[in-house]
C-alpha cells in the first residue's frame, strides 16, 4: 500500500522539486496533521508526545533478548505511557554494529532515542511503510534507523485517540 521515504527526500518529495511531487496523506492515508508528525519522528517521539500533552512518557519494557544464533541481534518490546495511558506498542531488531552499544541494548533501560543521543548521532530514517489499522482505527509504522553503531528495524502501532487523552 505505501512506500518508504528517507528523510532526505521528505523535501523535494514534499515540494515537488523531485518532479514526483506527492504527501505524506497521499502516501500513507493519514490526514491528521499530528499523525503525520509521529510518522516523521526519527527518534524523537517521546519528546514530541510528552511536549504535546506537557507531561512525562515513560516507557515499559516487556522484553528484550538476543538472537541465540546471533548475539549482535535484540528483539525489543515496549510500551509507551502517558498521562496513565499505554499509547504505543514498539517492537524493534536491534543490530549492533560497534561493542560499545552492546552493553546499552542489553540493560534494557535505554530506549532507543536516548541511545542515538547517547551516541550524539542524528540517526538516518527510513520510513518503510504507516497506515491505519482497520480494525481499531489506530495509526502504525514500520521505519528504519541506522547509523554506524548499529540499526533498529522497529514497528509502533498507536491507540485511536492518541491526541484526545485527557489533559490535565
Amino acid at each position: 500500500m505505501a512506500r518508504g521515504l528517507q528523510t532526505e527526500s521528505f523535501v523535494d518529495a514534499l515540494t515537488g522539486t523531485s518532479g514526483n511531487a506527492t504527501t505524506l496523506a497521499t502516501a500513507f492515508g493519514l490526514t491528521n496533521p499530528l499523525d503525520r508528525l509521529v510518522l516523521t519522528a526519527n527518534g524523537n517521539l517521546q519528546r514530541l508526545i510528552a511536549s504535546y500533552y506537557d507531561a512525562d512518557v515513560s516507557v515499559r519494557v516487556e522484553g528484550c533478548s538476543f538472537r541465540q544464533e546471533n548475539p549482535r541481534v535484540w528483539d525489543r518490546t515496549v510500551y509507551l505511557e502517558v498521562l496513565g495511558v499505554e499509547f504505543c506498542r514498539a517492537e524493534s531488531e536491534v543490530t549492533i554494529q560497534q561493542d560499545s552499544c552492546q552493553e546499552l541494548v542489553a540493560s534494557g533501560q535505554v530506549g532507543l532515542g536516548q541511545l542515538f543521543r547517547y551516541l550524539n548521532v542524528l540517526p538516518m530514517f527510513f520510513l518503510r511503510e504507516a497506515g491505519v489499522d482497520p480494525i481499531t482505527g489506530g495509526i502504525w509504522r514500520e521505519y528504519t534507523l541506522q547509523c554506524d553503531a548499529l540499526t533498529c528495524q522497529i514497528r509502533e502501532e498507536f491507540i485511536p485517540g492518541l491526541w484526545e487523552l485527557d489533559h490535565r
